[in-house]
Order: C-alpha cells, then sequence, then structure tokens
C-alpha cells in the first residue's frame, strides 16, 4: 500500500495534493510538518525579499521552494490575491496551511515596513521549533531501535546457540 501511494504520488497531482493535506491535518505531525514548511517558506522570502525582490514575485519563487503540495497551492492562491491587491497578512489568514500567528507577525512587518525583518525573525524561530522537534523525535526513537537490536540478538540466540546446545547434549 505505501508503494502504491508514493508510485501514485510521484505521477497523479491530485493524489499528492489530497496526501499533503491529510500529512497537514494529522494532530501532531501535521504541526511539525507545517512548522518545517514555513521555515523553507520564510527561508525563501527573506532572502529574495532581502535581495529586492518584490513580495508578490517573491511568493511566487518560494512556492516553487516548498515540498508539500498544499502548502504551495496555499501560497499561489495567497500569491493571487496580493496581485489582486490584498495584504499579505490578510490573505495568509484565510488558509489553514499555514500556523494561525503567521500572519500576525507579517502584518507587523506590513505596518512598520519591515518585511524582510519579519521573515527573518519567522525564519529563526520555525528554524527553533524544528530543532526541538525533530530532537523530540529522535529521543522517542532511541528506545525503539534499543528493543529492535534487543529483540534481534534474542532471535539470533534462539537461531544459533539453542541448537549448539541441543547438539552438545545428544553427543554426551
Amino acid at each position: 500500500a505505501v508503494c502504491f501511494v508514493r508510485i501514485a504520488r510521484k505521477t497523479n497531482k491530485r493524489v499528492r495534493l489530497f496526501t499533503d493535506r491529510a500529512i497537514l491535518r494529522i494532530p501532531r505531525v501535521g504541526s511539525i510538518f507545517k512548522s518545517y514548511q514555513t521555515l523553507e517558506f520564510a527561508f525563501a522570502m527573506e532572502m529574495l525579499t532581502g535581495a529586492g525582490i518584490p513580495v508578490a514575485a517573491a511568493l511566487r519563487e518560494a512556492a516553487t521552494v516548498v515540498k508539500n503540495q498544499a502548502y504551495a497551492d496555499a501560497l499561489m492562491r495567497v500569491y493571487d490575491k496580493v496581485l489582486a491587491g490584498d495584504r499579505l497578512s490578510d490573505s495568509i489568514k484565510e488558509h489553514a496551511e499555514f500556523p494561525s500567528y503567521l500572519s500576525t507577525w507579517i502584518s507587523v512587518g506590513e505596518r512598520t515596513g519591515k518585511v524582510e525583518n519579519v521573515f527573518s525573525q519567522i525564519r529563526e524561530y520555525f528554524q527553533q521549533d524544528v530543532e526541538q522537534a525533530s530532537d523530540l523525535i529522535m529521543s522517542m526513537i532511541e528506545p525503539v531501535f534499543t528493543l529492535l537490536v534487543g529483540v534481534v540478538v534474542l532471535i539470533l540466540i534462539i537461531q544459533f546457540v539453542l541448537p549448539i546446545f541441543s547438539l552438545y547434549g545428544k553427543v554426551l
């Protein structure tokens, strides 16, 4: 089933969009993926706006950077609204793919006229958030790997050592 879904994701855009939306909606895992995608988005926007590229063009380019198709589609819808004259913060607020407080931070940047500085702060925040989440995941995975190694060693003992002892008992 996993192989089928992976193949379908590569060949069908609708399947990829559906699975990416589903991943973002999973209670704990979705927030980690959302934070990671926001980190990628903020990094791209920080670099692009810092280089003098207008926010609308930077949004279009940032949509190509993120790997989650649902997130990228939401960015393209935000891009369309910004081109139509809406504020970036208002456009981001309308989409559930983005963290809820992202629009507040961008609104502050829009009011002060320092949007590129806000994207730098957003990137730093989400970088710490993603690092903490990955540290938590790694600390949870360690005991699982320890148990798996123990099970493999137990199977090896049962498979190889016990037959040797039973042969030794038959010889004596």
